[in-house]
């Protein structure tokens, strides 16, 4: 979800990372507990505003940056095939992280950044059985990261997110290991998430974000990895959200799907795990049909529960294969990743790749695609 998220659900990951940047302190981990002094003291500075109302969307300006809060990211995920049928998983996100709400003077310098970008970029070559990824730190100064919203451009040195219209989008990334350059189409709306697109993470005023998501984008472009460009094809999910807390006391970790099914619907889906790894209610997920209507899930909705046995897929603590189902859709799925090890191995570390999906919807068969993020294991 992304919280990439962001999922792709990357709220404590990026909290952690700005704790760091802005007190210079050790990051708590993904695994310990998130109310250690200094990061409570780094989520209490001041003067950016708090999400605690449903607000009014607007499109495509919302694509752009949100500095009113203190943390956002763009989320992208997909699966994307060659003509010879290779596929490719992938995952771009740009975090931004604000340092200082107080507004910019005439007399500022160039080299003062009020903001912290960060990248992550991964590739699966699903045949290949190969992972990579790479991780990018910048500050909002001298041009060398930055976003904005007439036209809708976030960049972190050469790697670049871009929008004309809200409905043609695009993605170069060039990493030392693999390189991707995207174009993308929304084939559906925008999906305003949780109530309206206020996400709530928590019963406390603020824990909450601005959450939508463009559940479907057709792909094309190419995948250059040990110097040979693939032309591909295929499909991609967008997340955005931005915020100025963290989640509630007391979350452990969460477990975040994106599925996107061969049938033309979409589903997204996450659990917010509690220090005995329980389901939090503020859990939830939507449903999306071929027509672009949703169906907003709550907690009490959603059953997602890890594969035990010799059956089960793992990585590590990772379980890599997951029984979902969500009665008022009569859904009933099976999940299992398409390359076990696809973990994220940056300043912290998560597992987040492509995934394979089948089941049945009110008694006929569905399958697709999808990505997954695990955190807190």
């Amino acid at each position: 979800m992304s919280l990439r998220h962001k999922g792709i659900m990357g709220v404590l990951l990026v909290l952690a990372l700005g704790a760091v940047l802005v007190l210079g302190t050790r990051p708590p981990t993904m695994t310990s507990r998130m109310d250690e002094p200094s990061f409570v003291q780094a989520m209490q500075m001041s003067g950016f505003e708090p999400v605690a109302a449903v607000r009014q969307f607007s499109f495509p300006g919302d694509h752009g940056p949100h500095p009113e809060q203190r943390v956002e990211w763009w989320y992208y995920t997909g699966n994307v095939f060659s003509a010879s049928g290779q596929r490719f998983g992938f995952q771009i996100t740009l975090f931004r992280i604000g340092l200082d709400a107080t507004p910019s003077t005439e007399g500022d310098s160039a080299w003062r950044a009020k903001e912290i970008y960060i990248g992550h970029a991964a590739l699966t070559d699903v045949e290949g059985k190969r992972y990579f990824h790479e991780e990018r730190f910048e500050r909002a100064a001298l041009g060398l990261a930055g976003a904005r919203t007439e036209p809708n451009r976030v960049w972190l040195r050469e790697w670049e997110l871009a929008s004309t219209d809200g409905a043609e989008f695009s993605a170069r990334i060039d990493g030392s290991a693999f390189a991707l350059d995207f174009s993308m189409r929304a084939q559906k709306p925008p999906v305003l998430q949780g109530e309206a697109g206020l996400s709530r993470k928590g019963p406390g005023h603020g824990e909450a974000s601005y959450y939508y998501s463009i559940p479907r984008l057709s792909v094309a472009g190419t995948v250059t990895v040990d110097g040979v460009a693939h032309a591909v094809s295929g499909s991609a999910w967008l997340d955005r959200e931005w915020t100025s807390a963290v989640l509630a006391r007391g979350l452990e970790g969460w477990d975040w799907f994106s599925l996107q099914f061969l049938t033309g619907e979409e589903l997204m889906l996450y659990r917010l795990r509690d220090e005995r790894g329980d389901a939090s209610p503020w859990s939830g997920g939507s449903w999306v049909d071929r027509d672009g209507s949703t169906v907003i899930l709550a907690a009490t909705d959603i059953v997602l529960r890890p594969v035990r046995g010799a059956a089960a897929q793992t990585y590590g603590a990772y379980p890599l294969s997951w029984e979902i189902s969500v009665a008022p859709l009569a859904l009933s799925l099976q999940s299992r990743a398409a390359l076990t090890n696809q973990e994220f191995v940056g300043f912290v570390r998560y597992w987040e790749g492509a995934v394979d999906v089948s089941g049945s919807r009110r008694g006929a068969p569905i399958r697709g695609v999808g990505y997954m993020e695990l955190t807190g294991y």
